[in-house]
């Protein structure tokens, strides 16, 4: 027996991303709406406040990361003296690096509007990604760094140069597919 109450009943309505649920009990009613996707980077729902801190702060950390190895500081070698160590054939001109300017910028300014609350499904999606994407960023800085150098120049026996370097490409490589997906969410 349902003992009074008699006079509820359940309508259900589904969506593609939702599941939503109408009760009625004299006279009364009440709506609830739940995810039914709530998978990682798949969510379609709203960005939580510990994932909008976790954005801005891991936007931080990759400014930080970047600016003690571009500039060298705390005597960690740069990028630019790692690579002009060790030349390759596909490293592009000095020049070609000014893309990270507008690249940092852009993100940035995708952080304040995830941070802010202002793109919430689109940072559902993507913030996770973003956040392992600089993760192997600023992991890679830190392998690519320790690779042997001596007075400026390639140092170091083939066995310890492997050690930093094929790590790195898996870094490197965890960050660009991280960031494909991250794009492929944006519609």
């Amino acid at each position: 027996s349902q003992s009074g109450c008699e006079s509820t009943r359940l309508l259900e309505r589904r969506t593609p991303s939702t599941r939503r649920c109408t009760t009625s009990h004299k006279g009364s009613s009440t709506n609830k709406s739940t995810d039914s996707k709530k998978m990682g980077a798949a969510q379609s729902g709203p960005m939580s406040g510990q994932m909008r801190v976790a954005i801005a702060a891991g936007y931080a950390v990759l400014l930080a990361v970047n600016g003690i190895f571009g500039s060298g500081a705390f005597g960690v070698p740069t990028n630019a003296e790692v690579s002009d160590a060790y030349p390759t054939n596909v490293t592009p001109a000095g020049l070609t690096f000014a893309i990270w300017g507008p690249i940092f910028l852009l993100q940035g300014a995708g952080t304040v509007l995830m941070a802010a609350g202002k793109a919430q499904t689109l940072g559902s999606r993507v913030a996770p990604l973003w956040l392992a994407t600089w993760a192997f960023e600023c992991a890679w800085q830190l392998v690519f760094a320790q690779a042997p150098l001596k007075d400026g120049k390639a140092a170091g026996t083939t066995s310890e140069k492997l050690a930093i370097f094929v790590p790195s490409f898996f870094l490197l490589a965890g960050g660009f597919a991280s960031m494909v997906r991250a794009g492929s969410l944006i519609k």
